[in-house]
């Protein structure tokens, strides 16, 4: 049966990637699957008999049977426990855009990259959706207080403006240069 070979050869088949199967039976047990559509893991309920290996008996074996598999872009950004700080950039689903961050160096997770570009290549589909829904964004200048000056587009006037970031939070809405920012939002 396949439960019999994924108890034997669970390297060889990726559990995570099965499709939850309830079983014949008809107990009504909680348990926990990973969703590959969804990228997560969630709560089922399992019939109590056969089924597949995708059943875990709580979130935290489902997440550590497949974190790898998770997408990195949805989890939120840790700075980890150690104190230097480096400059990386996260990606914010609820933003759909990425964030310059300060990590500790050391364990967070894997949503920090060292560069926008590295951030954005992994975390969104096309550079086409980039660049539409970071040049739909408003400009935001951020939390803090430096005055750095960017270039950020207004999608009224359909121009390239000159700002000044406060150098952290924000959005994807602003440039280094305004020949970047015609570049990336001019259609």
């Amino acid at each position: 049966s396949e439960e019999s070979c994924l108890k034997k050869c669970h390297s060889v088949i990726d559990i995570c990637n099965l499709q939850f199967q309830i079983g014949p039976c008809k107990a009504r047990v909680p348990v926990w699957t990973y969703n590959p559509k969804k990228r997560t893991c969630e709560q089922a309920i399992y019939g109590g008999c056969d089924g597949n290996g995708n059943r875990f008996d709580s979130e935290e074996s489902c997440l550590k049977k497949c974190h790898s598999v998770i997408d990195i872009c949805n989890l939120q950004f840790q700075i980890g426990p150690c104190k230097a700080r480096v400059p990386v950039w996260t990606y914010n689903p609820k933003k759909r855009t990425c964030e310059q961050a300060i990590y500790g160096g050391c364990y967070g997770n894997g949503n920090r990259f060292n560069s926008e570009e590295s951030c954005l290549k992994r975390c969104h589909s096309t550079i086409s959706e980039i660049h539409n829904d970071r040049c739909k964004l408003p400009f935001i200048a951020g939390n803090c207080k430096a005055l750095v000056q960017v270039w950020a587009y207004n999608s009224t006037t359909n121009q390239c403006k000159e700002e000044y970031y406060g150098g952290c939070g924000g959005n994807g809405n602003r440039f280094s240069t305004a020949e970047e920012c015609k570049k990336i939002c001019s259609f």
